[in-house]
């Protein structure tokens, strides 16, 4: 059977149509592996953020005092350590 220009008109449109959903497929499992791995990277700069604010809150006995201080009785804080309190509190934010 011979085909005409027509027929292998409509059989190149159903291949784009199938590559076009294919390739669509292959993006969307893009996006969701960048998106995965975005997660993951986040997670271990928190995690390595909190390392490091446990670090020197716990590397000193001075912060780790006024950090106690600053959590059970903030009133009883001079300035200075109230000022060294809130930024230790922001730097884990």
């Amino acid at each position: 059977m011979k085909r005409s220009l027509q027929d292998w008109a409509h059989l190149a449109e159903i291949i784009g149509g199938v590559a076009l959903i294919l390739s669509l497929i292959f993006v969307g499992l893009q996006v969701s592996e960048h998106s995965r791995q975005v997660r993951s990277e986040t997670a271990h700069n928190v995690t390595a953020g909190l390392q490091s604010w446990y670090n020197g809150l716990g590397g000193s006995a001075q912060a780790s005092a006024v950090f106690r201080k600053g959590m059970s009785a903030p009133d009883t804080l001079d300035p200075d350590e109230a000022v060294q309190y809130l930024m230790s509190v922001h730097s884990v934010m």
